[in-house]
């Protein structure tokens, strides 16, 4: 079948690439194994580019106000995970002519998707994309972690992007005002506040109940963590933050609505896990992140 999606590779090819990986040549097992393996990340890679076109576009729709769009993008993101499945197994199906299991054979896959998967910036993403192609291929009976992940093989934990997940800023040093200033200030927005002073009184009232105010209970990491990117959803874009004064973390988000009048404004700052819980499970639509590396 004759194929011209971005990610395909020809079966040579993909021997070649592993052969030279591995300074040695493959036998038809190494090959068919690796090409299988290739097969799926790059389905995956496909997945979560077409993810992230659709996602950096969030912006623009929200200071836009074009709440159709928001919509649009929302309701097609949720079917691009299954359509790359599909594709994936359709090529493996009928370019690679899986069909029955072959045990030893996705033993190895496995491991060659693993070796793959070194150095990648979504390898836990990476593998629940494997594990949905392998579910849907073969019986639950075979899922087992000798096929599947069902425990992540790489640590995400010192995974990082070039672009900082987070900005940090000391209270202590610049006083709470100009903090919460300089954070709506650095906010990659481009519509201006409906009314920043109005909108910093009010953050520094709620955030008054959970910073020190006192000099002698501030600790030397009292500060505030700001992630970079932005949450958007629905009509609302959300900031994400967290207070931290020695042993004390206190999470916090602000919803920032478009008044559909050319700028932008605080519309509350919220601390109660309640709320937290209300918003981050609410489950009939996602929140849109840019970011290369989600596990961040």
């Amino acid at each position: 079948m004759q194929r011209t999606t971005s990610y395909e590779h020809t079966h040579r090819d993909l021997i070649d690439r592993q052969a030279a990986a591995n300074d040695r040549p493959l036998l038809d097992k190494d090959a068919q194994a690796f090409t299988i393996a290739r097969t799926i990340l790059d389905g995956f890679e496909n997945h979560f580019s077409l993810f992230q076109e659709i996602t950096s576009g969030a912006r623009e729709r929200f200071e836009n106000a074009d709440w159709h769009a928001a919509r649009e993008a929302a309701r097609k993101r949720i079917h691009f995970y299954d359509k790359r499945i599909n594709e994936t197994i359709e090529i493996l199906r009928e370019d690679l002519n899986i069909e029955d299991l072959d045990k030893p054979l996705w033993e190895q896959i496995k491991v060659e998707y693993m070796h793959l998967l070194f150095n990648h910036q979504q390898p836990e993403l990476a593998e629940s994309y494997y594990n949905s192609v392998f579910c849907k291929l073969f019986d639950r009976r075979y899922y087992n972690n000798t096929k599947i992940f069902v425990q992540s093989s790489i640590s995400t934990e010192h995974l990082g992007s070039d672009y900082p997940t987070y900005r940090t800023y000391y209270p202590a040093e610049l006083g709470l005002r100009r903090t919460m200033t300089k954070i709506l200030s650095d906010l990659p927005l481009t519509l201006p506040f409906e009314n920043k002073e109005r909108d910093v009184r009010n953050m520094m009232y709620y955030l008054s109940t959970i910073l020190p105010r006192d000099k002698r209970t501030v600790a030397l990491n009292y500060q505030i963590d700001i992630l970079s990117s932005l949450f958007f959803r629905n009509k609302a874009t959300y900031l994400i933050g967290r207070a931290i004064n020695d042993y004390t973390m206190t999470p916090f988000f602000v919803p920032i609505l478009n008044n559909e009048r050319g700028s932008v404004y605080v519309d509350a700052l919220l601390t109660d896990p309640a709320d937290l819980d209300a918003v981050f499970g609410f489950s009939r639509a996602y929140f849109m992140v840019e970011t290369q590396v989600p596990s961040e």
